[in-house]
């Protein structure tokens, strides 16, 4: 089974998200807020820092510190919001905080991670504004790319995942695109049935080579969103891709971890923070 080049969907995208921003009469601004310290969590704003600068957007990194007060961390929010076009808070924080009632302080048109609950219901009402959480739309990208069209009319997709960051953003957007979607999560019962029995299968389990060769049929498209570390502490997704190698030359192909989703998430966020730029103006 075949290695999807996700390096080049990811060159597609921001060559198109640098002509965009080319055209644009001032530079869209990035505003990135942490909230004391997570490894995984450095690594990706790093990552997006270094992208969205590469391009010409400008980038603020709030760093606010581990033990900050729910009132605190909401004056801070609220004060960035005046002075940026899109703006995000970097997950997971404390677990003292409210999550969702920072996230929700945040103006749709800003919310360029477009997890407010407003962006939710827009997305499921398939409204043009709405912002489309990253990795949700990387993926409808690589399905897209791969299948070579934007209508999904007749494409069955299992994805296995209902986090508010890929499965239920996903299982509308894909809607919103004419496919037939089943979410799948760990109450499940005959998990093997849906991902047999599907086109493409989207896994976000979190869990290290957790599906294997016999969990797939051999001529399907295999999205893995699962970003995890095996025995050896090398970093690997939900799908134990060596396994694949028994399909030989059959099936559509599937995408790697790492080079995969991730780097892909990272860019469509850039095209976000267009949108939410030419939202406000």
């Amino acid at each position: 089974m075949a290695v999807i080049d996700c390096h080049e969907i990811r060159g597609q995208i921001l060559t198109e998200a640098k002509k965009q921003i080319e055209a644009l009469p001032t530079k869209p601004k990035l505003t990135i807020i942490t909230i004391g310290h997570d490894d995984a969590s450095e690594v990706y704003v790093r990552n997006k820092i270094k992208t969205a600068k590469s391009l010409g957007i400008e980038v603020s990194h709030v760093k606010l510190e581990e033990d900050i007060t729910q009132e605190r961390a909401e004056k801070r929010i609220k004060l960035e919001m005046e002075y940026t076009d899109a703006i995000m808070l970097q997950l997971p924080i404390p677990k003292h905080l409210d999550e969702k009632a920072l996230i929700n302080l945040i103006p749709q048109e800003k919310d360029v991670d477009g997890l407010t609950d407003l962006n939710m219901g827009m997305l499921v009402n398939n409204h043009p504004h709405a912002i489309v959480p990253a990795t949700a739309m990387g993926v409808y990208k690589v399905i897209s790319h791969v299948l070579e069209t934007s209508d999904l009319s007749g494409v069955n997709i299992a994805v296995v995942n209902r986090s508010k960051l890929i499965g239920k953003p996903l299982q509308a957007l894909l809607t919103n695109h004419n496919a037939t979607v089943t979410l799948c999560h760990s109450h499940t019962d005959s998990l093997n049935h849906y991902t047999w029995n599907s086109h493409v299968v989207v896994t976000g389990v979190g869990k290290p080579k957790f599906f294997d060769n016999t969990d797939f049929t051999f001529y399907q498209l295999i999205v893995d969103c699962g970003i995890n570390r095996d025995e050896d502490g090398k970093l690997c997704g939900d799908v134990d891709s060596e396994s694949l190698s028994s399909f030989g030359e059959d099936g559509i192909g599937y995408t790697p971890v790492p080079g995969g989703m991730g780097i892909l998430t990272t860019a469509c966020l850039m095209l976000s923070v267009i949108q939410c730029y030419n939202l406000q103006h």
